[in-house]
């Protein structure tokens, strides 16, 4: 198994979005950690996000984003996104460990996720290391 460190957003009805995003990983994958959600800016003129991140396990290889893709169109996210710049819920796979690798590079430095990072840090310290 492989931990995947997924980044939640929402800046439509955020809260309730957040907690069936959850509910519907909870329904695919074993949700093994959650961060506190923090409150971030939009990049454009937009109400802000509240982001989360969320740690999996995870079968090795298994191609996540048209999985997250199916659970962000099961909430209501439209792509593209209509005029109005309001997202119900965005969902990326940004990293996988053990060992690192970084799955989406952009998501990976975007400032929510160093908003996230002292928790998710935390995480890399409690994942066993693996041996060949």
């Amino acid at each position: 198994m492989t931990d995947v460190l997924l980044v939640l957003g929402s800046n439509l009805e955020p809260e309730r979005k957040l907690d069936a995003a959850i509910a519907e990983l909870k329904m695919r994958w074993t949700v093994r950690k959650q961060s506190q959600r923090y409150l971030t800016a939009a990049l454009e003129p937009a109400p802000p996000y509240v982001n989360q991140a969320v740690l999996i396990d995870c079968q090795s290889g298994l191609e996540l984003k048209p999985l997250l893709r199916e659970i962000e169109a099961r909430l209501g996210r439209v792509r593209p996104a209509p005029v109005g710049h309001l997202c119900p819920i965005d969902i990326d796979a940004v990293a996988s460990w053990p060992p690192l690798c970084v799955l989406d590079e952009k998501s990976w430095r975007a400032s929510y996720l160093q908003m996230l990072m002292p928790e998710i840090m935390a995480w890399f310290a409690d994942t066993p290391a693996t041996t060949p």
